[in-house]
């Protein structure tokens, strides 16, 4: 008769106690089956199970497995074996907690580095799983699409540890720039005031002379000089994040010199009374008060 054999295998390395159970295979090949099986392994391991399952097997339960295969013919095969190795996870990691961000800044997740031959961060955001080299998740210029909750599962030589906890990722939006009226002239001692249309939680002013302002719409002066004209910028805030600056020039119109009067009088009862003055208006208007209206 011929010689059973067996060829026997196991399910691969496993992660105890992340992948669960061990199981063994004895592959038996020649002689006349059904055949039987004696296994034996480490820490007293028998069964005559054909494909024995070690439930939930751990790090203790690395080591060589052997089988000897009977078949129906009563013949025996010599023993065979298969080596099984059942690492012990990487702990459990988490992500230090991250303050708000503004949208438009770098966000950066931190974690303990991990020891191994090959070690892999494997994060989970909002917008699917991200694998880096190193214990950190960097995100230039990030979004409101980036924020949300992040989980981190480290693997460590081909082992997967259980994730973290989540962190919460807050990304407030930047505002858009404030809309400002178009560039505009007001007249030397008339009020100097500014405004804009957009509602925001935070307004910040600046101007010539060193002016700043936290209102919406602010005097600047009254009245104003020819020293008030210039650029002034707005920004505003959701928050602690600022808009970019939106601008407005403003133009300070020199007042025209009071002017001089000449006029025909006195005159009689019924004659034309003439008034005349030297002052040019410079293309403007002149307008004349007097008794009566």
């Amino acid at each position: 008769f011929d010689q059973p054999e067996a060829v026997p295998t196991n399910n691969g390395a496993l992660c105890s106690p992340l992948t669960g159970d061990l199981i063994l295979s004895p592959n038996p090949q020649g002689g006349r089956a059904p055949y039987t099986f004696l296994w034996t392994g480490p820490n007293g391991f028998i069964s005559y199970d054909e494909n024995p399952l070690l439930p939930n097997a751990t790090a203790q339960q690395t080591g060589t497995y052997s089988v000897v295969v009977t078949d129906a013919n009563n013949c025996v095969s010599d023993a065979a074996s298969t080596v099984v190795h059942i690492s012990t996870p990487p702990a459990t990691p988490s992500i230090a907690t991250v303050a708000p961000i503004c949208e438009g800044e770098t966000l950066q997740l931190n974690t303990t580095s991990y020891n191994g031959a090959v070690v892999r961060y494997l994060w989970s955001t909002p917008n699917g799983l991200i694998a880096t080299d190193n214990a950190s998740l960097i995100i230039p210029l990030a979004g409101v699409v980036h924020a949300g909750i992040y989980t981190l599962r480290v693997e460590v030589d081909g082992c997967t540890s259980l994730p973290s906890a989540g962190v919460v990722v807050d990304i407030t939006p930047t505002p858009a720039a404030p809309d400002l009226p178009s560039d505009f002239t007001v007249c030397e001692g008339e009020p100097l005031v500014l405004s804009t249309s957009t509602v925001a939680e935070a307004y910040a002013w600046t101007g010539p002379n060193g002016f700043t302002s936290d209102l919406a719409s602010p005097q600047v002066t009254n009245p104003a000089t020819l020293l008030d004209a210039g650029t002034y910028q707005l920004r505003v805030a959701n928050g602690a994040c600022w808009s970019d600056f939106s601008t407005v020039m403003v133009t300070v119109s020199p007042r025209p010199l009071a002017p001089t009067l000449t006029t025909n009088a006195p005159i009689c009862n019924g004659d034309d009374l003439i008034l005349s003055t030297s002052a040019s208006a410079g293309g403007g208007v002149y307008e004349w008060i007097g008794p009566g209206g």
